[in-house]
């Protein structure tokens, strides 16, 4: 019976009728706070260990909020997930595997901080299902580095891609932070560093100053302030420009790739509205349909037994919903991928856009140019369904 079972799950994982799932591990851990971060985390490592049975609990309870448990990605996000040893993290991807059908699992990535990857590090690494990894550099700039109260230096972030190079991994992301008030010119030296470093995968991230984090102390104080919308949108284009001239293809709003071979297929998941699921403090999930869930509470109440809220989207929270996450990317949205019932409103809407070129036809597909995703903003807006 088991084999007829598992004869079974394989053709419906293969099956062109059914959409294949994501699993997301949010690692809260680090060993300091970054000035801009204000994602779920803490910096008491003495729950790591718990942590690590709490989230294979989880996994045991969660299971059936996904119709399909074949899984295409997994992606273990932080926080800082290389702060555990690879191999404890190669734990949780063997207990979701007895859960879930993970046997065509395309990409698994690792977030690690430059200051943990070490020869050490990188062997461990290579005896795990990982064949992604995404390095949060932020600037190659070290009085910028200091100034957002990160770890490592230039010097390290270097070092980090080149242990991982040499280790086998060709599948390299970086991310990098831009849009800071008084550093508005290093970010070109960042990307043309990246670029002579070869990395394959690059997401450029403008700063966005959120309550709670040291930046938004500073801002209320008096010594930071945010740039001006005119300098927003000369150096978005100049990451853009500049990214491009260096062969990456610019698509996602924030993401930029050597081909389409090095583009994150986790978070192309996300924009296609495939279903996900998330563990940990803060993670969100998403069925496929009309659900969406999270783990509202911090990592000390987790340990305790996870809680959730979840909400169900509306008609209209779906297809706006759908129209940001599409329009977001160089693929675009089908005219038939929009629900019956809004589509002619919508299209309707988008022939302003279509007459000035900020929208763009291909075929069945309608997308933003990459030059005007700095107004992108303004075309959902017009497009929302309200």
């Amino acid at each position: 019976m088991a084999i007829v079972f598992l004869l079974f799950q394989s053709y419906v994982c293969t099956s062109n009728f059914i959409r294949m799932s994501s699993l997301y591990f949010h690692i809260p851990f680090c060993r300091s706070m970054c000035s801009y971060c204000d994602f779920r985390r803490t910096t008491d490592l003495a729950l790591m260990d718990r942590f690590l049975e709490c989230v294979e609990r989880e996994i045991s309870t969660a299971s059936d909020f996904l119709s399909n448990r074949c899984i295409k990605t997994i992606y273990f996000g932080g926080g800082t997930p290389s702060i555990f040893s690879p191999l404890s993290l190669q734990r949780l991807i063997d207990f979701a595997s007895q859960v879930f059908d993970c046997s065509l699992v395309e990409e698994t990535t690792i977030e690690v901080n430059p200051d943990d990857v070490n020869e050490e590090f990188v062997s461990k690494l290579s005896d795990t299902s990982f064949n992604r990894v995404s390095i949060g550099i932020q600037s190659m700039n070290d009085e910028l580095l200091r100034f957002m109260n990160r770890r490592h230096d230039a010097k390290q972030a270097k070092r980090a891609v080149d242990i991982l190079s040499k280790g086998g991994f060709s599948n390299i992301s970086t991310d990098v932070i831009f849009g800071i008030s008084g550093f508005e010119d290093t970010i070109l030296e960042t990307l043309r560093l990246l670029g002579q470093m070869g990395v394959q995968h690059i997401s450029a991230y403008h700063l966005s100053v959120e309550p709670g984090t040291r930046f938004a102390l500073l801002k209320k104080k008096g010594a930071l302030s945010e740039i001006s919308e005119e300098e927003s949108e000369r150096e978005f284009s100049l990451v853009h420009n500049t990214l491009v001239d260096m062969g990456f293809d610019h698509y996602e709003i924030s993401n930029f790739a050597l081909g389409e071979t090095f583009r994150s297929r986790h978070n192309m998941a996300y924009w296609t509205s495939q279903p996900y699921l998330g563990f940990g403090p803060g993670a969100h999930s998403y069925d496929g349909s009309r659900i969406r869930r999270w783990s509202f509470q911090s990592v000390y109440s987790y340990v305790e037994g996870v809680r959730y809220q979840s909400e169900e989207l509306s008609s209209k929270d779906l297809v706006n919903e759908l129209l940001m996450t599409r329009l977001r990317t160089s693929r675009g949205l089908a005219a038939f991928e929009i629900p019956e019932e809004f589509r002619s409103t919508i299209l309707k809407s988008m022939q302003q856009f279509l007459l000035s070129g900020k929208l763009l036809q291909r075929g069945d597909y309608f997308y933003v140019p990459s030059k005007y995703y700095v107004v992108l903003d303004h075309i959902l807006s017009s497009l929302f369904i309200v």
